[in-house]
């Protein structure tokens, strides 16, 4: 498309209004496309957001001359791949865990004040911090210290 290819050009050269007429131009079909990945509203409108601020920062990778169309696209599409991984490993599928730690005996999901009476005894909390999973970390490097 030559006028996005044109508007690409002037915004790679300092033309801010190219980029509003870009967006314009290229958004309402890339939304359509974010939507129908996503199925959500919502989320395609952020991924859309997403997707023209890394074309921003990226512009100056854009190949000159080249029809912008699939670089925006495939910008949207890793955006979009982005997001799904994120979200997957953010969801624990409870059909997928093989055994629930045991509960020691004398902790329920009472109240504060329960809480409260659990964190004075030591064999419960103890019993507790036994059953409670540490995700694992990377060994550190000698002489590094991590920054927290």
């Amino acid at each position: 498309m030559a006028e996005a290819r044109d508007l690409m050009q002037r915004y790679c050269d300092g033309d801010a209004g190219a980029f509003r007429e870009l967006y314009a131009l290229v958004a309402p079909r890339l939304l359509g496309y974010l939507v129908k990945m996503t199925r959500d509203r919502a989320l395609a409108d952020d991924l859309l957001q997403q997707t023209f601020l890394k074309v921003h920062r990226a512009r100056s990778a854009y190949v000159r001359g080249a029809d912008p169309l699939p670089w925006i696209y495939s910008i949207a599409h890793r955006t979009f791949i982005d997001e799904a991984r994120r979200h997957r490993r953010a969801v624990v599928r409870v059909g997928e865990v093989e055994e629930l730690p045991e509960v020691p005996a004398g902790i329920t999901g009472e109240s504060a004040d329960r809480r409260d009476e659990v964190r004075g005894d030591p064999e419960l909390v103890s019993a507790a911090l036994s059953t409670a999973s540490r995700s694992p970390r990377p060994p550190r490097s000698p002489g590094r210290r991590s920054v927290r």
